[in-house]
């Protein structure tokens, strides 16, 4: 086979959203978010053992990062290309469960929820009418919202003020390519423009928190509306911190594609219909090393712009139709 008949077919069952036992947008949502661990270099972080690692010899740690590395790669390689992409799904959590489970550095709420999300669609099973990986969405934002309730900390708004202290003295946290540290310029200039006080912050705290509960029970109840207040937050997330915040932006972007309507590879966002290819290959710039700084803050400015014209549209032609 030559290499662009190679690099076609590749193409053809990377955009492919059929699977024997998941719905279209559920494979959409495994795939763009493997992508996403591989572009972000999420793959490159090595589970050291713990208690062992530090008496390895150098040969010992490179034959097991060598191993590690292999193994993510070749098993995100078949959720990406295979069809039995549950399976592969299945493969990937597991290989995640033992990272956590033999390294304590390696384990991360962001990648615990991210081994979530494969566990399941591993789980799931075709023609039923429970869909494990909708739940697991919902159990993500109501776990998210209810924790930042009970905390005193973030209800009166201590936790933002000291993190926005913590970002303009430290920069932005980790983004895309294991990036951190770059100066966050837009949160320096909308600081010194509204000097807020403890106030502000409160305030900002209970938008979060309610944007959270109220995304968490939109997907139960009306999940094509949980779009909107999900992508604002992930996108204020990803402004405020110039990061990615590890998979977890990610993770959030991805309910506009559990949440789209389907057919075969077409894909209908409100009331807009695009192609899946077109889905991915958005996913895979925004996952990129590039995706850090101010292109990072521009590009949510962009995600965050676009989804409130689809859904103000949305709102018209809802209107429209109950008049």
């Amino acid at each position: 086979m030559r290499p662009d008949q190679l690099i076609r077919t590749a193409w053809a069952r990377l955009v492919s959203l059929e699977s024997p036992t998941l719905q279209p947008t559920e494979v959409l949502v495994v795939k763009t978010l493997t992508l996403s661990w591989l572009m972000t270099m999420h793959v490159g972080l090595i589970a050291e053992p713990t208690g062992l690692w530090p008496e390895w010899t150098f040969a010992q740690k490179a034959a097991f990062g060598t191993v590690w590395i292999s193994a993510q790669v070749f098993v995100s390689a078949a959720v990406l290309l295979s069809r039995r992409t549950a399976l592969a799904s299945g493969l990937m959590a597991a290989l995640l469960f033992i990272g956590f489970a033999i390294s304590r550095p390696y384990h991360a709420n962001n990648r615990l929820f991210f081994a979530c999300v494969l566990t399941c669609a591993a789980l799931s099973s075709a023609g039923s009418r429970f869909r494990p990986l909708r739940w697991q969405y919902v159990l993500l934002f109501l776990g998210s919202g209810l924790d930042k309730l009970f905390n005193d900390d973030w209800r009166s708004g201590r936790f933002l003020s000291n993190l926005a202290d913590h970002v303009l003295t430290f920069g932005s946290l980790w983004a895309p390519g294991n990036r951190v540290g770059d100066p966050n310029v837009w949160l320096h200039a909308a600081l010194d423009a509204l000097t807020p006080g403890l106030s502000f912050w409160t305030a900002l705290s209970a938008a979060v928190i309610v944007a959270e509960l109220g995304t968490a029970l939109l997907l139960i109840i009306r999940p094509g509306f949980a779009t909107l207040p999900a992508v604002m937050l992930m996108c204020g997330i990803g402004m405020f911190g110039q990061s990615s915040m590890g998979m977890f932006v990610y993770l959030g972007l991805s309910t506009v594609l559990l949440t789209a309507q389907s057919s075969g590879t077409q894909l209908r966002f409100s009331t807009r219909t695009v192609n899946a290819s077109v889905v991915f290959a958005v996913w895979a710039v925004m996952s990129g090393p590039w995706f850090h700084g101010w292109v990072l803050q521009v590009g949510f400015v962009v995600i965050a712009a676009v989804t409130m014209v689809l859904a103000a549209q949305s709102l018209r032609r809802n209107r429209a139709v109950a008049a």
